[in-house]
């Protein structure tokens, strides 16, 4: 984040006096380092989209954007409120508006300024636009259980090589549908982070999530299913088999597996369907 006169400099103003401290300024890097890794690296993406789109407006107008007037960024947000899509939509939700405000008061803050966003002026825009555009939240639908059947029975879990991610993809499935977890929580999952218990199911452990950003970690326990095709404890098993047999045997060890009439359970073979 920067104003409109200067370079971006690789230790944010916050921490500027701390330059002398340490060989090279090290102790200053430090800390800017640490106050990067604040926030996940996503966020930090969208929070420098946005305040690129506010500087850019800021030179269209003529007007500095650090530090910049209450007045200028009440005008920012009613221009960018009245901006519509060809279909007539709106095109900020005041849920955006609302970050990119956040985003001018932390690069205020990085800078050792005041921010503007917390004036009177500010503020009331900004509760306009919200009374304004009263409506609420957009919602998917859920994936419900007899919709996640059909789903499951598209995926290939018998023929190689299709079934090696076949497999794989229906453990992730059933154990995203189960423990009702996100995207990113899923794809960080690691084979350490999922262990049998003999009554418990599947213990799944988080190191973390969007509401943990510090690491603090959690566990959850998928129970065993009444049935096998939607028994997430079954499918991580299913899928583990391939892995092991891979390690031990390769591919003709793999195919084995796969080919197997019916499957293994935690609690042994199944009765072949």
């Amino acid at each position: 984040m920067r104003s409109n006169s200067s370079a971006p400099s690789a230790v944010p103003q916050s921490v500027a006096h701390l330059s002398g401290i340490g060989p090279a300024g090290t102790l200053a890097v430090a800390v800017a380092d640490f106050q990067a890794s604040a926030m996940a690296a996503n966020t930090g993406l969208a929070y420098r989209s946005d305040w690129r789109q506010f500087e850019r407006w800021c030179r269209l107008c003529d007007v500095a954007s650090m530090p910049a007037a209450p007045a200028t960024v009440a005008a920012y947000l009613a221009s960018q409120a009245g901006l519509n899509e060809p279909n007539g939509q709106w095109s900020f939700a005041a849920s955006t508006l609302g970050r990119r405000l956040a985003v001018i008061t932390k690069a205020h803050e990085l800078a050792g300024m005041l921010s503007p966003c917390r004036s009177a002026e500010v503020t009331t825009t900004m509760s306009g636009i919200r009374r304004q555009r009263k409506r609420p939240p957009r919602r998917a639908a859920p994936l419900l259980l007899g919709e996640l059947r059909t789903v499951l029975e598209r995926i290939e879990t018998r023929q190689f090589p299709a079934a090696v991610i076949g497999r794989r993809d229906a453990a992730l499935l059933l154990i995203g549908f189960a423990g009702a977890f996100r995207r990113s929580e899923l794809v960080d999952l690691t084979v350490e982070d999922l262990q049998l218990h003999p009554q418990d199911g599947l213990h799944v452990r988080l190191q973390h999530s969007k509401t943990d950003q510090e690491g603090a970690g959690a566990v959850k326990a998928l129970p065993y299913g009444v049935h096998v095709d939607t028994c997430p404890p079954c499918a991580y098993l299913g899928w583990r088999e391939v892995l092991d047999a891979a390690e031990t045997g390769g591919r003709a060890a793999v195919i084995a597996v796969l080919r197997r009439v019916g499957m293994t359970t935690p609690f042994g073979p199944t009765v072949p369907a």
